[in-house]
Formats: C-alpha cells, structure tokens, sequence
C-alpha cells in the first residue's frame, strides 16, 4: 500500500516517488539487480511473496504498485498470485499492452500500478484491475499523486490533493530534492494521514525515488524501519 507521485521536470527530467505503507514486520529485501525473464531489472523485493511494489528495468520502463483498485475492495482469505509478481511481469514484458491482453488476472486481489515508459518518448499509465477487468489509461503528463485505496477514502485521497496542489503554488522550479522532501512533510498533523503515515499496525517503511533523465533511471531507496532503530 502506498502513495505514489509523478512530476515532470525542465529538461525533459521526470520523477517518480513512493511511500511504501506495509505492516512493520514484513521483511523487505534491499534494492538489487535481478534477472527476471531474461530482463535484466532492480527492485526492492518482497521476502514472503518475492514480487515488488516498485522497480525499474532495461525495458526502459520504471513502475509502482498500490493495493487496491479505483475502490476499496473487501479481501479474501487467499488468492492465487501476489501483485508483487504482475509487477515484475510488467517491467520484462516486450509489450505492455500485450502482456495485459493475454495473462490470466483471475484470483488476483485489486491493484493499481502507475508505470512510465520511456523507451520511445516518454508514456505515463495508470494500470487497475478491479477482480472484474484489467484497465489501461494513458495519463497526462503532468503532476499526479495517488493513494491506495484500501487505505485512504476518498476524504483522505481529496486531502492529498491539495496538500500536492499547495506544493505546486509554493515551488515554481521543483527539483527531485523538493518532491522527496514533500514525501517527508506533507500533512495536517494527523499520523494517521500524512504522507509518512503510522498506525500502530501498518506504517510507512521506506520512500523510494526515480529520477529520469535521458533515458537513463538513478534510484533513490530509504529504508525507514532501519533508519528508525
């Protein structure tokens, strides 16, 4: 579960940035570059399912996931395959629209993956599945922030939006360096629904950041949990 923004920068530089929201003793794994598919690729990985939630990969192609579709969804004991596995199927796919066309999401839980492709020009996404269809829309480029719906309703996802419109008014030139800081600050107080959120039993345990510049992706990886100890 995460909150997730986009911002395009002069100079043809665009970022994306994560707060990953996930209970404190899930075990994550510290970004690595790993061999998927015959694609070579890194992220972050999930030690009890082995997907992610956010990578990038020599596609030219960086994504982020969040639990959940365009709505709160209620769970189910089991399903058949993690979302951390679509994410990664997703970073080696030659095509993405193909790749959707043809797999199988049937027994998946919902989600939401924002992805950037930037191999030919540069394409933004918003990729749902809902348990009833998989959805793609190609987005404006332009500032975004989504959060994942199990999480935050649609108050909080509202309350979002303007601290990101308030963001916007304060910085006429933004740096990859303002939009981190963001990622660090923004909120009202509340713990519950700032950005680097905490409720006892679910927190925010790490920001990452992609910064995309002439075709090549940095990445920026904080582990709160071990920064915290």
């Amino acid at each position: 579960m995460c909150t997730v923004t986009f911002f395009p920068l002069a100079n043809d530089e665009f970022v994306l940035t994560s707060n990953r929201d996930e209970m404190p003793e899930r075990v994550t794994i510290p970004p690595a570059e790993y061999v998927y598919n015959e694609v070579k690729m890194t992220f972050p990985k999930d030690q009890l399912a082995g997907g992610t939630w956010i990578g990038y990969s020599e596609r030219k192609r960086t994504l982020m996931l969040m639990n959940g579709g365009f709505e709160s969804h209620e769970r189910k004991l089991t399903y058949r395959l993690s979302r951390g596995i679509i994410a990664l199927e997703l970073l080696a796919a030659k095509s993405i629209s193909k790749f959707l066309k043809k797999f199988d999401f049937q027994g998946i839980e919902p989600f939401t993956i924002i992805l950037f492709d930037y191999k030919r020009g540069a394409n933004l996404y918003q990729i749902v599945w809902d348990e009833m269809k998989i959805h793609l829309i190609e987005l404006e480029l332009k500032p975004h922030i989504w959060s994942s719906t199990p999480l935050y309703d649609e108050d909080m996802r509202g309350l979002r939006e303007d601290w990101l419109n308030d963001f916007l008014a304060t910085h006429k030139e933004i740096k990859p360096a303002d939009i981190w800081k963001f990622h660090e600050t923004a909120g009202n107080g509340n713990a519950k629904v700032n950005l680097v959120m905490d409720r006892g039993f679910i927190h925010t345990k790490s920001t990452t950041q992609f910064t995309i510049k002439k075709k090549v992706a940095k990445m920026q990886y904080l582990d709160r949990d071990s920064t915290n100890k």
